[in-house]
């Protein structure tokens, strides 16, 4: 399901496509740079209408302010799918985002009562939504409270918590006592939103970040960060010679980006742009690189052609950029005539990049899930000397809860291990509530969010988990290193979380219901603790052997 970050996303990336001519300008606007050089400044008002600070508590370092409505209702939203972002926002969420007049995420660094980062969001609509609706699509919300107002806590790792303030605001936080920050919020003060009073956020995506609010931090991180080579260590200077950062994408009239760094002072201005000048000549000798080396060793003329144009174009945009110092900002500038298929290509070029990025980061997410689910079984088999049964029993033998509530307390889970009544049922009236607290490590990055999880045992006569008991590991005869003890299925084998059903494997074939949740494979936790990915291709016989504990067939590492 689509969230309201990616949404947000998706309308930005569509909007870049609506204007087929144009300037497009990092940096500062040419003609405001010519009147006044410092023009995005804290020191200097600028005439647009100022922000909206409702909300906004002294905490935040960092704010992005969206502006979708141009995009959606302007001259060229007819090139917009503006009907299937209504239907899509009103079956999801009861909303239709193509009301939202601004949203507003703010950044919130660690603190004493915060040892993580977290986010705000302020979405404010420009007609009345519909707050029965909203709630009626939210999954399983709780109602809480936070500075003494009604809030919903949603299900799910990032502890999200819903308010609404009114009926045309909508506050969205990571966690309660940040959602309480932000309501308690009335004409707060800090570097932040000194910035925001005083700088122009009409554009369509406007960023600012306070680096000064966030020096400690900086500081911190900057004192433990790993040793890098001599030609990256200078780069580990500018945080320390930045106070502030400005980021502006207007594309209402004409593309623009504006990028400007401030520094502490001028000379720092000075040693600053000589980092971004370093910075932009590596970036173009690494991008050259890659394409050269994704394309080594083919012969195809096409290919050498496609080698041949990305060259140029990369070349040429690198030919464009032009840092400029300011007084204390250093400003990046780009300007080049851009048209539909120019950003296409540029698209096309990068989406398969992002897709592999994306699925990359789920993969290892995945594999890090796994192995902490089987550190967990473990710790049981090191307590009880045998992995955890397949279920909870109830004395005549029925399944009441899965393994999966078994190990919580070895998940550092034993407050929620707490709450279950271990001798009910699943869904009984008790046990049934606390599917909503699925502890994150069992929710595959693959997966829709909700309260099923696919990562499975392997059930069935000779695997490790077969009748009622626990194995022990001196019964995997096969040896660990060669036998299969978790999986992670398909999407259509996923099961509530704490219901005891698991991946009934049938040995004759051994592939069903595995290899389609992501492409090439699917991940399995051995016996041994390791985690491999399992290709598609595995031989069947293979991944037979895999499956059981006592088969005695040898099995080549390089097989599976």
């Amino acid at each position: 399901m689509l969230g309201w970050k990616h949404w947000l996303a998706a309308w930005a990336c569509c909007g870049m496509l609506l204007y087929p001519a144009g300037s497009l300008v990092i940096g500062a606007e040419p003609a405001a740079a010519e009147a006044n050089p410092t023009a995005v400044s804290a020191e200097s008002p600028q005439p647009a209408a100022a922000l909206e600070l409702m909300f906004i508590p002294a905490g935040a370092t960092a704010a992005a302010i969206f502006h979708p409505q141009p995009l959606l209702t302007g001259p060229n939203a007819e090139w917009m799918p503006v009907e299937v972002i209504t239907a899509s926002g009103m079956q999801q969420f009861g909303v239709d985002p193509v009301q939202i007049r601004e949203a507003v995420f703010l950044f919130f660094p660690p603190d004493a009562a915060r040892p993580m980062p977290a986010f705000g969001v302020i979405v404010r609509f420009s007609q009345p939504y519909s707050a029965a609706a909203l709630l009626a699509k939210l999954p399983n919300p709780q109602e809480a409270e936070a500075d003494g107002k009604k809030i919903y806590a949603l299900p799910g790792p990032d502890h999200l918590c819903l308010s609404l303030p009114d009926e045309r605001t909508i506050l969205l936080a990571a966690g309660p006592a940040t959602l309480g920050q932000m309501l308690a919020a009335k004409d707060a003060d800090s570097p932040l939103i000194k910035l925001l009073k005083v700088i122009d956020c009409s554009a369509t995506y406007t960023a600012i970040a306070s680096l000064d609010a966030m020096r400690d931090l900086i500081d911190q991180g900057l004192a433990h960060a790993p040793p890098l080579p001599p030609p990256l260590a200078d780069f580990l200077k500018a945080p320390k010679l930045t106070s502030a950062a400005f980021f502006r994408l207007d594309l209402a009239h004409e593309a623009q980006i504006n990028l400007t760094l401030r520094a502490l002072d001028e000379p720092s201005a000075a040693e600053l742009l000589k980092l971004v000048q370093q910075g932009l000549a590596m970036g173009r000798q690494v991008a050259l690189g890659q394409m050269m080396a994704a394309q080594r060793g083919g012969n195809d003329a096409v290919q050498q052609a496609g080698l041949k144009y990305t060259t140029r174009i990369v070349n040429r945009m690198f030919d464009l950029v032009q840092p400029v110092q300011a007084g204390r900002d250093v400003k990046v500038s780009l300007h080049f005539d851009s048209n539909v298929a120019v950003v296409g290509v540029l698209i096309g070029l990068l989406l398969p990049a992002v897709q592999s990025a994306r699925e990359a980061a789920r993969r290892m997410q995945s594999a890090n899930n796994l192995k902490q689910i089987g550190l967990a079984m473990f710790t049981h088999e090191t307590v009880f000397g045998q992995f955890p049964p397949r279920a909870i029993f109830d004395k005549d033998g029925k399944p009441l809860l899965s393994w999966r509530v078994k190990i919580l307390p070895y998940l550092d889970e034993q407050a929620l291990f707490d709450e279950f009544h271990l001798d009910e049922a699943w869904d009984s009236p008790h046990n049934k509530p606390l599917l909503a607290k699925m502890p994150p490590v069992y929710r595959n990055p693959n997966r829709p969010v909700d309260t099923k999880t696919n990562y499975l045992l392997p059930v069935g006569t000779g695997a490790v988990f077969e009748g009622k008991t626990g194995r022990k590991i001196a019964e995997i005869t096969d040896g660990t290193s060669n036998t299969i003890l978790l999986v992670e299925a398909n999407e259509d084998q996923a099961v509530e979380w704490t219901k005891p059903d698991d991946l009934e494997v049938n040995l004759e074939k051994p592939l069903a219901g595995l290899g389609q949740l992501r492409p090439n494979g699917f991940y399995a936790v051995f016996c041994d603790g390791s985690v491999h990915m399992l290709r598609n291709d595995v031989s069947p016989a293979v991944l037979k052997a895999l499956f059981t504990i006592a088969g005695g067939e040898p099995i080549d590492p390089g097989s599976f």
